[in-house]
C-alpha cells in the first residue's frame, strides 16, 4: 500500500534527478534541433525512416509534432544508461551519431534487438 507508493515516489525522484543531471551536461540544441527539424532522416536508414514516419503520419495533423517529440524522448530513454556516467564529449558524440546497432545493454529491457521497434514501443507507452 503506502510503502510501495513511497518507493515509487522515491524512484520517480531519482529518475528526475538523473534526467536533470544529463540535461545539465548536454544542451538539447546539440542534438534535438537536428532530430526534429530533419524528422529523424539523418539518424536512421531509409527503411527505418519510413517505419517511423508511418507512426508519425498516422496521427491527426496537429499531433504529428507531439508524436515526433515522443519518439525523440524514446530515443533519449534508450541511450540513458550510456549517458548517465559519460562525460560531455562522449554524450554529445553519442547523441549526434545515434547508435542504431542493437546492444545487449540497450535492448535487454525492451526484449527486442530491432531498434526502431524499441523506439516505437517507447513512444506508444508515452501516449497512454
Amino acid at each position: 500500500g503506502s510503502r510501495s507508493r513511497e518507493i515509487s515516489v522515491l524512484e520517480m525522484e531519482a529518475n528526475r534527478r538523473e534526467t536533470e543531471n544529463m540535461r545539465g551536461r548536454v544542451d538539447p540544441q546539440f542534438y534535438a534541433f537536428r532530430w526534429i527539424t530533419l524528422a529523424l532522416t539523418q539518424e536512421f536508414t531509409l527503411v527505418d525512416v519510413v517505419r517511423l514516419w508511418d507512426y508519425l503520419l498516422a496521427a491527426e495533423p496537429l499531433c504529428v509534432v507531439e508524436r515526433l517529440l515522443r519518439l525523440c524522448a524514446s530515443m533519449l530513454l534508450r541511450v540513458k544508461p550510456m549517458l548517465v556516467n559519460a562525460d560531455f564529449p562522449t554524450c554529445v558524440k553519442l547523441l549526434q551519431t545515434y547508435p542504431l546497432e542493437p546492444t545487449e545493454e540497450l535492448c535487454e529491457d525492451a526484449g527486442s534487438t530491432d531498434v526502431v521497434a524499441v523506439l516505437l514501443r517507447g513512444a506508444f507507452r508515452m501516449e497512454t
